[in-house]
Parts: C-alpha cells; structure tokens; sequence
C-alpha cells in the first residue's frame, strides 16, 4: 500500500535539558545538561548510586485537573515517573499540533516503552521493610498494573483517546516502530491523526541489569563514536510526535514548511540478545534500502544511535559506511546526540527523531559533545560544531537490543 503523505503537526520533549522543545533547545545550546548522581536506598539499608541525566520535577498537579488528579493518585501513577513523562510529553504533542481540545473519536496513541510498571513494582519490593517472605496478595494491585493495558487505559482516558490504540515495546527502537505503527493506521484510515509517545525513567532496576552487561561507562562521561569511549550513562525523558495526513490537517490550518514522514524500514535479526551480527549486516542493509528508496537525491543530516559503546559504535559507523558507499552516495553530516541527554533507552529513537526534527525547522545542526579524539574504527563526518544549513532530508536510524534495527526518513516539504 502506498502511503499518502503524512506531516508532523505536534511534537514534544522533555529531559534533562527541561520541559519543551524551546527550553530544550536553549540549554543544549549551552551545553547546560549534565549527568548527577543518583541514590537510590533499598529498605535493608542499601545504597546504590549511579550517574544520569535526570529529568526535571514533574508535578501532576500542574497537568491535569483536580478530578484526574485524584484518580491518579489513587493508583499512585502520580508517583510513577514513567507514566508521568509521558502524559505530559503526550499533553503538549497535543497541544502542538492543535488537537489537546478535539474530541474527535478518531485519534489514536502508539505508546512506547520498555517496562512500563516494572519501576513501581520495584520500588515497593526494594524499599519496603523487610517483613520475611513477600506475598503476592500483598503486591496483587502492583503485579496487575505491570502489565501494559493499564497505562494505555488510564491515558486513552485522560485525553479521549478512542480510536485503535498500542502499546509497543522494541527496545531503543521503539520509537521508530512507533511511526510504523502510526503509517499503518492512517494509511489503512483507521485514524485521522496519531500520537505516538515514548518515556523512561533511569531506575536502579535498569542501571545495575546494564552495569552487568558491560553497558554502562565506566568514567561516568558517554563519547559517541570518540576513540576513548568506554559506555553510555543513563537519562530520563521522554518525547511525542504527532502524525497526521496533510489533507486532514490541511482543513484545520494552513500548510508551509511542513515536514513529511516519507517512511522507514524495520528489520528484525535474531542472533544475540544484546549484540548484532557483524556478518549478516542487517544494519547496512536497513539503512541501504531506507537510502535507496526515499534519499537518491541526497541527504543533508543523519543522526545515528551513538551510544558510545565500544563495539556498537564500530559496527554502527561501519554499516554507515558500507550502506552509503552501495548507493554511491557521500555521507552527510553526523550528529550524535548522547552526550547531551545520555541514553534514555526505549524513549531514546524518538527523543532523537524530535530534536532531528527541530534541527530541521530550525536549518541548525548541534555538535557531538564529547567527541573529542576521532577514531578511525568510528570515522565518520561528525558535527563538531553548531552548522546552520539547509536540511531538507534527514535520516534516524537505529541498531538495537532485541535485534531490531530501525530507521526513519523525514523530508521538508515547500
């Protein structure tokens, strides 16, 4: 089926940079956003503490009325950052693109995320006194709300959300897949504009699984693609963008400088959990076909995943290279974007598609922070200072856990 064309009419962030893509924008400028330490203290007594880029405060209250406030808190959501990030990031998506009043039938949410519940969960286990055994009637509400449905639920609620509805879960490939998911109901006409949101929240949980598997820096400092990477260090955040096709939002508000979805292309490998195959090359061949099918006449930014790890970096700046020398065609310029806002995991695709996509509207391209020693394992045209040009197409793309490897093609229509 070929796709009509679909235009971002809304879009959101939030992070350690603030709340909102102007505040956003501002203090990455500045290179204001820095990791903190994080503690975290168990009911025994235990302490843990871990670098990340931590969100700003988020009160519910600010957001929602006293009425879905008070239901909120009965379910304790107001004291779930996961839930919280992204009812608000979903709320000024909304608000974007002029639909947060509409109470059309016919909007649908893809929400994102990795382990939604799983922090709340947690946090009772862990720091709850230590009264021998757990039972699980004593957690039997926490153990339901693990699962996904809920949140879905509880959101489609909140912003009259009724037609077809998803939660998805593909890793830092979320978010790409969350715009798949969003072609799918628009072109099949299932929708007339769909929000699709991603959040998460750097639990203890996540920090010590990852620590384990080599994941995490060692110097606490994460360096896409630098010779001296040695990691990622975690974030908070979350983002939004809202999809719809231009002829409906053409009916409530004029058309210019519109940014096109034109696309992506999603594959799945199954070769090891947590790292890809270098042999079969599923990234370069992702990218190749993303390249082949929508960037023949060339490509102005390209922002890859980045995470400044030692082995996915070197196999990510080599699929780079291999899928633009296949269509013979030269490498754009590279932003990576990590050293701003640390890896956020599951929300991590779509944070990075949002501020791609401001780069856009704004012809400016940020520099790679803590890119400091080029490695020729990693060679690729990194930003490494503030260009303004510009940008009419651009590329995210994304090699995943989980074995997905994603990408998404945007474009600047006149």
């Amino acid at each position: 089926m070929r796709s009509e064309n679909l235009v971002v009419s809304g879009k959101a962030l939030i992070g350690a940079y603030g709340i909102g893509i102007e505040t956003s924008w501002k203090s990455m400028l500045a290179k204001e956003p820095k990791p903190i330490i994080r503690e975290y203290v168990c009911g025994d007594g235990t302490t843990y503490r871990y670098p990340v880029y931590p969100h700003p405060e988020i009160n519910l209250r600010d957001w929602v009325d006293r009425d879905t406030y008070e239901w909120l808190s009965m379910q304790s959501l107001d004291q779930d950052a996961d839930f919280s990030l992204a009812l608000v990031a979903i709320q000024q998506a909304l608000e974007d693109a002029g639909l947060l009043e509409c109470r059309s039938s016919r909007i649908s949410l893809v929400l994102g995320h990795e382990n939604l519940g799983v922090a709340k969960l947690a946090d009772l286990m862990l720091r709850g006194q230590q009264e021998g055994n757990v039972t699980f009637n004593k957690y039997s509400d926490s153990f339901f709300q693990i699962q996904t449905f809920p949140y879905l639920f509880y959101l489609s609620k909140i912003f009259n959300l009724t037609a077809p509805n998803f939660v998805i879960n593909n890793a830092c490939a979320t978010g790409l897949y969350g715009l798949l998911m969003a072609q799918y109901l628009l072109d099949s006409d299932s929708a007339d504009a769909v929000v699709i949101a991603c959040s998460d929240y750097a639990h203890i949980t996540k920090y010590l699984w990852l620590q384990e598997k080599g994941f995490i820096s060692r110097s606490g400092i994460v360096r896409p693609f630098d010779r001296d990477r040695d990691g990622s260090v975690l974030g908070d955040g979350a983002a939004a963008i809202v999809l719809e096709k231009a002829a409906t939002l053409s009916r409530r508000r004029h058309l210019t400088n519109a940014i096109s979805y034109k696309g992506g292309i999603a594959r799945q490998e199954s070769w090891r959990m947590t790292f890809p195959n270098p042999v079969d090359a599923v990234h370069t061949k992702v990218l190749s076909d993303t390249l082949a099918q929508w960037a023949l006449e060339g490509l102005d930014l390209l922002v890859p995943h980045g995470a400044g790890s030692t082995l996915w970096d070197r196999y990510e700046a080599e699929s780079i290279r291999n899928a633009f020398s296949l269509n013979y065609l030269s490498i754009p310029t590279v932003m990576a974007l990590k050293g701003y806002l640390g890896h956020t995991l599951g929300a991590s695709g779509l944070i990075e598609t949002v501020l791609m996509l401001e780069c856009m509207n704004r012809d400016q391209i940020l520099p790679t922070l803590q890119y400091d020693n080029p490695d020729r394992q990693t060679e690729l045209p990194l930003s490494q200072e503030i260009q303004t040009k510009p940008i009419r197409r651009a590329i995210k793309s994304l090699p995943a856990y989980g074995g997905f490897h994603a990408t998404a093609m945007f474009e600047k229509t006149d």
